[in-house]
């Protein structure tokens, strides 16, 4: 009987070393089955991540120079304005510029030209059309091609050009020279002859024309009627005095308007939109509207406490469809507002701050459907009827570039910097003496 039970247990412990066995050998098994594939597959999405990469290096950033504010031209032919003005492009040899064209809607680039060899100094623009002619300090005058950013003609003037005015025929331009002379341009082939047809619609001034005698306000829409009111006394070589034009041309007291003083005067219709600051009291930024000669409605700027905002005219001011848009910033952290009324009546339609270091307004510029505000180096588009930021081209984080403030656009890092005059530059940018606190011209 004990021989019995102990061939059993013998029976039992060599199954269960057997059982053993089996399990370490199966599970050898099943741990390098896999680990022989399992290298492999970490190498090949390695090798898949690496070309991936240096396929689509990062564009180098692009700079929007902006010498003179956005101007507008309907590109595409969809029935709405874009945008076009220069930029700078900053790889890893020097700096290039170019003429760039963006969707008026979108911030999309449509269009760039080729590098600009030009001196780019005090350079003139106009847009005629599709094109983009460009006068330059040394008197070359070139045309763009909006469609595709190509250059179609240049010519030299022999001579600086002080404007740019519209001719009879859509296939010429007028072009007035610092020696006094008028030239009509082809628009096809840049073929120059003299002419006498005189400059009744500037389209762009040069500010090295300086005459005092001009007092139109040439950042209004093209084709509004426009002045800078008070009188210039000017004494040196030649000793005159150019009286109020608001009060000779548009029959417009501003120095004695209910409740406020009038600095700028925009015609729109049979009315005058006035632009300027309260009276009596702080020197409130205020906007309203004459009929008859007196004032309809009046409204002030700064939609809060108005003490809070800097003193002085509006800082930018544009027409956008039935809307007035004025600009206006905070005394103490110098915050940039941009706020809507309607022409009508003066009610405020909308306010919308922009970015708390967003202080510096360089120009802005309107269409029917966006507000373009250039500030601190960047570009915000507002929907012209809701106020609603519709981007900035494209919405993303601002980076640093050799000491500029740069924002991105849109698949290529473009990036935008301060405007040249003929738009409102901050007040250290601006040529000291002309103006005073007030933003009223000195005598």
């Amino acid at each position: 009987m004990l021989w019995i039970v102990l061939g059993i247990v013998s029976l039992i412990l060599l199954g269960t070393v057997a059982a053993v066995l089996l399990l370490v050998g199966g599970s050898a098994q099943s741990v390098t089955a896999p680990s022989a594939p399992s290298a492999p597959t970490k190498s090949t999405a390695t090798t898949a991540t690496e070309p991936t990469a240096s396929a689509q290096p990062s564009a180098p950033p692009i700079a929007i120079l902006s010498q003179f504010a956005p101007l507008l031209a309907d590109v595409n032919a969809d029935g709405h304005d874009d945008l076009v003005t220069e930029i700078a492009l900053r790889g890893s040899g020097p700096a290039t510029q170019h003429y760039v064209a963006f969707d008026g809607l979108t911030g999309r680039e449509l269009s760039r030209s080729a590098a600009i060899a030009d001196d780019r100094t005090d350079t003139l623009p106009v847009v005629v059309g599709r094109r983009l002619i460009t006068a330059t300090h040394a008197g070359q005058l070139t045309s763009y091609g909006l469609a595709n950013g190509s250059q179609q003609w240049t010519t030299a003037l022999g001579a600086r050009v002080i404007a740019f005015c519209a001719a009879k025929s859509v296939d010429s331009l007028l072009v007035s020279t610092d020696e006094q002379r008028q030239l009509a341009i082809d628009l096809t082939t840049g073929r120059q002859s003299e002419t006498k047809e005189p400059c009744s619609l500037v389209l762009a001034r040069s500010d090295r024309s300086g005459d005092p005698r001009d007092r139109h306000d040439y950042s209004a829409p093209r084709g509004v009627e426009s002045y800078h009111c008070g009188g210039v006394t000017v004494m040196g070589d030649a000793n005159y005095t150019v009286p109020d034009q608001c009060l000779a041309r548009a029959h417009v007291d501003t120095d004695h308007l209910d409740g406020l003083i009038g600095h700028r005067l925009w015609k729109v219709e049979q009315n005058w939109l006035v632009f300027g600051v309260r009276k009596p009291g702080a020197y409130v930024p205020m906007v309203g509207l004459i009929k008859g000669g007196r004032v309809a409605w009046k409204a002030e700027v700064p939609q809060d406490n108005p003490l809070e905002a800097q003193e002085g005219s509006p800082q930018g001011i544009a027409l956008a469809g039935s809307n007035v848009i004025a600009t206006y910033a905070t005394d103490k952290s110098r915050r940039l507002f941009v706020t809507a009324f309607a022409l009508a009546d003066g009610t405020r339609r909308w306010t919308t701050p922009l970015p708390d270091q967003v202080t510096s307004l360089s120009s802005l510029t309107s269409s029917a459907e966006r507000v373009f505000v250039l500030a601190n180096e960047q570009l915000f588009l507002l929907d012209a009827g809701s106020g609603k930021i519709a981007g900035n081209a494209r919405s993303e984080p601002l980076i640093s570039v050799r000491g500029a403030l740069l924002a991105t656009f849109r698949a290529e890092g473009n990036t935008i910097r301060r405007s040249r005059p003929g738009c409102h530059l901050p007040r250290h940018h601006r040529r000291p003496g002309r103006f005073d606190r007030w933003g009223r011209p000195r005598a």
